[in-house]
């Protein structure tokens, strides 16, 4: 560790900069490197911290300003106006950043009562725990191939433009989402999905690189938002 303090302030880091520059080429590594990659192999996930700008940026603010998230919630703010009005975990505006900016506005969510959380971290909303066992069972596996098969499933996942697990675990995919839409049906994503559409990628041979990617996004949609339908 000291090694790596020293390695990071030799290459220019400010001394109140170190600290957060050894979080991003250490600590990051993980959390954005290897968790995002074990989920975005086969779904969509969204990092901001994949973004060496965000990191450049952050480290020309001052210790001051980077305390109080000022550039995470300009960020959030680009995304949508209203994004950062709503409830938070935890108390997110300090008045070190009311010294900065204006806090918004809080709104609340409509039709959910207040958020809680418990010891262990899950969300508790409507007196459930929103980590429903039910999806034990709809899991998208790996397969285990030969040499031979390993290579043909790179060379078509190369030609159609996806990674090579969207291709590996297409078949596991596609039958966790049939389970998933047996089970919860389209009820909860009514409206927002083609039922057609929904059962095709389930069902249906597929061979185009925009279909492989939403039974990913599509088997998201319905095991989650099935739940509480």
């Amino acid at each position: 560790m000291f090694q790596e303090w020293n390695r990071l302030r030799d290459i220019g880091y400010e001394h109140d900069s170190i600290g957060d520059a050894f979080y991003l080429s250490v600590r990051n590594r993980y959390h954005f490197g290897q968790n995002s990659m074990l989920w975005s192999r086969i779904g969509r996930r969204y990092d901001p911290l994949y973004s060496v700008s965000g990191a450049t940026a952050a480290a020309r603010l001052p210790l001051y300003s980077r305390q109080t998230n000022v550039l995470g919630f300009d960020v959030m703010k680009s995304f949508g106006v209203d994004l950062e009005k709503y409830p938070f975990d935890t108390k997110r505006f300090s008045d070190a950043y009311r010294t900065l900016r204006r806090a918004p506005e809080q709104r609340k969510l409509e039709g959910c009562g207040p958020i809680e959380f418990d010891d262990s971290h899950e969300i508790i909303h409507g007196g459930k725990v929103n980590l429903p066992s039910s999806l034990d069972s709809l899991a998208v596996i790996s397969p285990t191939l030969s040499g031979n098969e390993r290579k043909a499933t790179i060379e078509k996942a190369n030609k159609i433009g996806l990674n090579y697990w969207h291709i590996a675990t297409l078949e596991s995919a596609q039958e966790s989402l049939r389970s998933a839409l047996n089970q919860f049906g389209l009820s909860a994503v009514e409206g927002l999905v083609d039922s057609k559409y929904a059962w095709h990628l389930a069902k249906d041979r597929l061979t185009k690189r925009a279909e492989i990617r939403d039974v990913y996004a599509m088997y998201g949609l319905v095991a989650w938002l099935g739940v509480d339908a």
